[in-house]
């Protein structure tokens, strides 16, 4: 059995000038394939490894949770991880509990999904959902809406022990909202229960004495996963562009291995991200340790294991100690298989202190999706990101630069190796994800000349020239 239901925004109060088409949808079913909502971890902003995720108001020793872990651990397409987060008996707003995701850089929001399931009143979801482009203030915040399962004055035996799915989005087709650096989920408990009798659904901080009937208490939640779908709120530059090449002979590329890139130069500071283990993060200097030009140096190539999704991506930090001028990223890999395929998602911060906000720049990734690794094995792949211009540079004044790795590598049974989209879930005869195998990343460019030293050279130049011509006379 599977039952849908739209509720359109204009029930709630919005505080942001949004489109009018704004909607609720909630579904549920006995079997989570029969439920159009689905987990999508790769376009999951919580599960990104550089989102920040806060827990600004409750805890576990109050009116707080239990396994919170529980709502962001499904990393598979279409498939739930463990058990559910528990939200504590009690009423709204002092049960509420309110989580912060934090973004370094500006996102599009596309939707939002709540997951749950349970015996009880506990299957009811209500997450206010709100939205800053500005910061972190309270103040900086707007609502957009509710994402919520099941209508007012619903039972729980219509949904008992289901899968019940929620989904706030746009039904214009576009994006909820973009440009987002913060978004906070307020969940407040809608669950009631009556004295011996099955449990119902109801406004937030509806007294359990209301004049009309009597419940015995507010339920709490139960929430198997949130999702925030969404990406990059990113519009190319003019004149940015990715090239790829490949040669078996690498002095023939139109690149080869510097051994005094920005990121080697002594002040850069290379700082590997969340969600890597210690023996992959000792071999990251592998990425930065050219010895000579046209020389990868000393080691082999650095793995990135097989996965797919953000949980397998990898972030990295060059932190420059004075601000530079990026002209272009060159990425170099070799493999003898779908490995040497490399996707690296750039980004640059202009911030010189403080919480940096990065601004993406484009992708240095090699080869054509759907490429076959058997095209270039074993010979040097580079991949180069860099504005055609005359003269025009990737970004300027730069404090650092971030990179996201992700895995593209995939075999097909039939085919091989085989390149693909990150994230492109395992079927159609697609296999074992092939991660990726780097030889050298150098970020080529230049430190900005310091404030004023245009205007001195000028003078001394203009100097120079009074003398001469008094000379002459």
């Amino acid at each position: 059995m599977k039952k849908l239901a739209l509720i359109l925004l204009v029930l709630f109060p919005v505080s942001l000038s949004v489109n009018a088409q704004i909607t609720n949808m909630f579904e549920y079913a006995d079997d989570p394939e029969n439920i159009s909502i689905k987990i999508q971890p790769t376009n999951n902003l919580a599960l990104f490894l550089d989102t920040r995720i806060e827990i600004i108001k409750g805890n576990t020793n109050t009116h707080g949770y239990f396994n919170f872990e529980a709502l962001f651990d499904s990393y598979v397409y279409g498939a739930f991880g463990g058990s559910a987060c528990i939200f504590s008996d009690g009423l709204s707003p002092d049960s509420d509990i309110v989580l912060q995701f934090d973004f370094d850089s500006p996102k599009r929001i596309d939707e939002v999904h709540i997951f749950s399931r349970w015996g009880d009143a506990r299957l009811f979801s209500w997450y206010e959902v709100w939205i800053s482009t500005t910061g972190t203030n309270d103040t900086d915040y707007s609502k957009i809406g509710v994402a919520s399962f099941g209508e007012i004055g619903d039972t729980v035996s219509q949904y008992a022990s289901k899968y019940c799915a929620a989904k706030l989005y746009d039904d214009s087709g576009i994006a909820l909202t973009s440009g987002v650096i913060s978004v906070r989920l307020a969940q407040k408990n809608s669950g009631y229960s009556f004295t011996g009798v099955e449990g119902a659904k109801e406004v937030p901080g509806t007294p359990l004495d209301n004049g009309s009937v009597i419940y015995s208490n507010a339920v709490g939640s139960a929430t198997l996963e949130i999702e925030i779908i969404g990406g990059d709120d990113f519009q190319p530059k003019e004149g940015v562009t990715n090239v790829y090449e490949w040669n078996e002979i690498l002095g023939d590329l139109s690149a080869i291995p510097l051994p005094d890139d920005l990121a080697q130069l002594p002040g850069t500071e290379i700082i590997p991200g969340p969600g890597r283990e210690t023996n992959e993060l000792m071999v990251l200097n592998y990425m930065f340790n050219s010895d000579g030009v046209g020389s990868y140096g000393p080691g082999s190539c650095i793995f990135f294991p097989d996965g797919l999704g953000p949980k397998f991506d990898m972030v990295l930090y060059c932190n420059f100690d004075v601000p530079k001028r990026i002209d272009e990223i060159r990425v170099f890999s070799n493999w003898g298989d779908a490995r040497l395929f490399t996707w690296f998602e750039i980004y640059a911060s202009t911030n010189v202190t403080g919480y940096k906000i990065y601004e993406k720049i484009g992708v240095a990734t090699f080869g054509e999706i759907g490429d076959l690794a058997d095209n270039y094995t074993n010979t040097h792949c580079l991949a180069r990101l860099y504005n055609t211009g005359t003269n025009v540079p990737l970004a300027d004044a730069v404090m650092s630069v971030k990179l996201i790795q992700k895995n593209v590598g995939y075999a097909d049974s039939v085919k091989g190796g085989i390149k693909q989209y990150p994230g492109t879930p395992l079927e159609d005869d697609l296999f074992n994800a092939g991660g990726s195998a780097v030889l050298e990343l150098d970020i080529i460019g230049d430190n900005i000349p310091e404030p004023g030293t245009g205007i001195w050279i000028m003078t001394v130049l203009s100097t120079l020239l009074i003398k001469r011509y008094t000379l002459l006379r």
